[in-house]
């Protein structure tokens, strides 16, 4: 869900308002938009891949029983990795957005 941002009151602290500063803002804001839009796609994937394994797993997290026999996802394994590299990229992608400090790992 995107939100609409509120500049905040300018005080005499701060100075005057310069473009340079205004262009900063308005990167920022942009920049905040943008992640909030990779980060609700990343949560929607999460949700679709834990849809997937929760009927193994108790509500207090113990893998049932019935998982002893190995684990396969209904929607089929290519389509359940394939979400869970995408879940990878929401996550890099937001990391570098935000600008990680030493950027993201990059292990296969």
């Amino acid at each position: 869900m995107i939100r609409a941002y509120e500049e905040p009151e300018r005080t005499g602290r701060s100075g005057p308002a310069s473009p340079a500063r205004d262009a900063a803002r308005s990167a920022d804001a942009r920049k905040l938009l943008v992640a909030e839009r990779v980060i609700g796609s990343a949560q929607g994937t999460w949700a679709e891949l834990w849809a997937q394994l929760k009927p193994g797993v108790t509500p207090g997290g113990l893998v049932t029983p019935q998982m002893d026999g190995g684990f396969k996802p209904a929607c089929g394994w290519p389509e359940f990795l394939e979400k869970l590299w995408m879940l990878k990229r929401y996550l890099d992608y937001t990391a570098r957005l935000c600008g990680e400090p030493g950027g993201v790992a990059r292990s296969a």
